[in-house]
């Protein structure tokens, strides 16, 4: 009986988990290492187009394992020591990014484009989309700020705009959205943390 499969661009991934499991090794083998290749393609163009902030781009980077306590940056195209458990783990995230629309830069600009639309349509901010871009982006590399929840760091940046917007036109000769945003930034983190520590 055929496997059944999900069609993502160019790439059909099985739908089933345990189907994967079915397969011979090497087939198996086969498989992950050409997905393998695409996928980290995928992330290097999104790298080079600066979408580190893409949830499927993020989701991967956490889904990579750490190999002899350094943490590993692409998906393994080398598998012929990788046992069953191993290959079926790396198929599992490889089909995860591989499937998501932020996977490929277009899919990632699009979503940006849609959420910068309705950020400037709920809050009437003037920011730029490059603005907002970097915002999601140093919210995205601030270890505290990235667990907050999307809610929240949406308000972040609100906060962030309203603040920048409340700036007089000398004001904003003088500073940046990011030195408006890293401060909005640093304020929400230290409060969380505060928080924190008074609920122990």
């Amino acid at each position: 009986m055929a496997l059944r499969r999900k069609q993502s661009g160019r790439y059909s991934f099985i739908t089933n988990l345990g189907e994967v499991s079915k397969k011979d090794i090497e087939s198996l083998r086969a498989e992950t290492r050409r997905l393998a290749k695409a996928a980290n393609q995928r992330m290097v163009r999104l790298e080079k187009a600066g979408q580190r902030t893409s949830p499927a781009y993020q989701r991967a980077r956490d889904d990579l394992e750490t190999d002899f306590g350094l943490p590993r940056q692409r998906y393994k195209e080398f598998t012929k020591n990788l046992s069953r458990e191993e290959l079926i783990q790396e198929y599992r995230s490889i089909r995860a990014f591989m499937t998501a629309k932020s996977s490929t830069v277009a899919g990632y600009q699009k979503i940006v484009n849609e959420r910068y639309k309705r950020f400037i349509g709920s809050t009437g901010s003037d920011i730029s989309e490059a603005d907002y871009v970097t915002a999601w982006q140093m919210i995205s590399e601030n270890e505290k700020a990235k667990e907050f929840s999307y809610r929240s760091q949406f308000a972040m940046i609100e906060t962030a705009s309203n603040s920048w917007n409340a700036l007089s036109e000398d004001e904003k000769q003088q500073r940046s959205f990011n030195d408006v945003m890293q401060s909005t930034i640093d304020g929400w983190t230290t409060r969380g943390y505060i928080g924190q520590l008074r609920e122990r």
